[in-house]
C-alpha cells in the first residue's frame, strides 16, 4: 500500500472532498451491523513531541475523480458535477469555450495529505485525508475519507484524556454498513499542537471482527490534521 502525505500548515482539507464519504455512509444507526452501540475508550499517551517522520504532509492529490486527460487538460470522471459531459467532445477533450465553466464546477485544487494508515481492513486500498470536527460536549470526532477503492472509514473520538475508535465498512456486496468496535490500541498525541487546534498523532489499533471472529482487523498510521 502506498502511504500518503499532507501539509496542514498550508491549507485545511477542502470540505467538498468529504461529500464522497456521505455518499457511502449514513451516521444513523439503522442498517449498521455491530454487537454494541458504542466503542470502548483507551487512554491517550500525551507527548511533548512525536519524533516520527511526518513528511507525508508534503504530498498532495487532486480530488477523487480528477485526472489529466490525453490533451493535458484536468478533467473529471466518476464523482463529478452534473452537466460537465456536455462540455467535452467524444474523445474527452474539453471545448475551449467551456473551460471556464468546466473549472467552475470541477474542483482541481491540490489537496495536501494529512493521514496515512496501513493494516488489515475489508476493502481497504488506503486513504490520505481525514477530517476532525469539534462536536457537542467538547468531543472531537475524526473520520477518514472513502475513495473508489477504499470502502472503510477509520473513526476517532477524543474526549478529555481518552480516545475511542471504530471502523465503518460499507460492503460492496451486501451494501450494509458494518461497524467494528475497538478491541485495544495505542494513541500518541502531541500535547502542544493539540492546544493550538491540531491533531498530530501516531496510532495502532485492533478491532473486534463480528463477521469473522478468527480474522483480525487492525490499522496503524499517523495523523497531522487541523481541528475544524
Amino acid at each position: 500500500m502506498t502511504m500518503s502525505k499532507t501539509n496542514f500548515f498550508r491549507r485545511s482539507v477542502p470540505a467538498g472532498l468529504f461529500l464522497l464519504m456521505f455518499a457511502f455512509v449514513s451516521y444513523q444507526n439503522s442498517g449498521v451491523s455491530h454487537s454494541e452501540t458504542k466503542s470502548k475508550s483507551i487512554p491517550i499517551t500525551w507527548k511533548k513531541e512525536i519524533s516520527e517522520d511526518f513528511s507525508f504532509t508534503e504530498d498532495w492529490s487532486y480530488p477523487e475523480g480528477v485526472y489529466r486527460n490525453q490533451y493535458g487538460q484536468l478533467s473529471c470522471d466518476g464523482f463529478c458535477s452534473n452537466g460537465i459531459d456536455a462540455m467535452t467532445d467524444s474523445t474527452g477533450r474539453i471545448y475551449k469555450d467551456s473551460l471556464d465553466a468546466f473549472y467552475s464546477l470541477v474542483d482541481t485544487t491540490h489537496q495536501y495529505h494529512n493521514f496515512v494508515a496501513d493494516g488489515f481492513m475489508y476493502e481497504w486500498a488506503g486513504s490520505n485525508q481525514i477530517l476532525f470536527e469539534r462536536t457537542e460536549n467538547e468531543i472531537i470526532h475524526g473520520y477518514s475519507a472513502f475513495n473508489a477503492a477504499t470502502h472503510n472509514s477509520i473513526h476517532f473520538e477524543i474526549q478529555g484524556d481518552s480516545v475511542s475508535s471504530w471502523l465503518e465498512y460499507v460492503g460492496i456486496v451486501d451494501g450494509n454498513i458494518h461497524r467494528f468496535l475497538l478491541k485495544e490500541g495505542q494513541f500518541e498525541l502531541d500535547k502542544k499542537l493539540f492546544r493550538k487546534g491540531w491533531i498530530k498523532a501516531k496510532f495502532n489499533m485492533e478491532y473486534v471482527n463480528h463477521l469473522e471472529e478468527l480474522v483480525p482487523l487492525s490499522c496503524e498510521g499517523k495523523i497531522y490534521a487541523k481541528i475544524n
